[in-house]
């Protein structure tokens, strides 16, 4: 009997919820005039600001490479490379073999 009753609740829970999903959306379909889609009507931005944005974005780039590339010490230091080899014991906080333990 339990059977009888849950079966069919579930089959409508099933079908129900496959109908409630099916077009599940969580913003409307806005086609402005010209077809695109825009937040708040705002239009886009002209083409010499799109361009100009694009000149500028690629002398930066530029800029950087080309100095990263040139005057690499930027990036690397100015400092001489200290050979880890002559590193003693007590610089890098080693104890001593005949030290006991704490």
């Amino acid at each position: 009997m339990f059977a009888s009753k849950i079966l069919p609740l579930t089959l409508v829970a099933k079908t129900g919820l496959r109908r409630g999903f099916k077009n599940f959306s969580t913003s409307v379909v806005r086609n402005e005039e010209h077809g695109e889609w825009t937040y708040r009507g705002k239009q886009r931005a002209p083409k010499f600001n799109l361009n100009f944005a694009t000149c500028c974005g690629v002398f930066a780039w530029w800029w950087v490479s080309w100095h990263v590339f040139s005057d690499y010490g930027h990036v690397v230091g100015h400092f001489d490379f200290v050979d880890a080899k002559t590193w003693t014991d007590e610089e890098l906080g080693i104890p001593p073999d005949d030290a006991e333990d704490p």
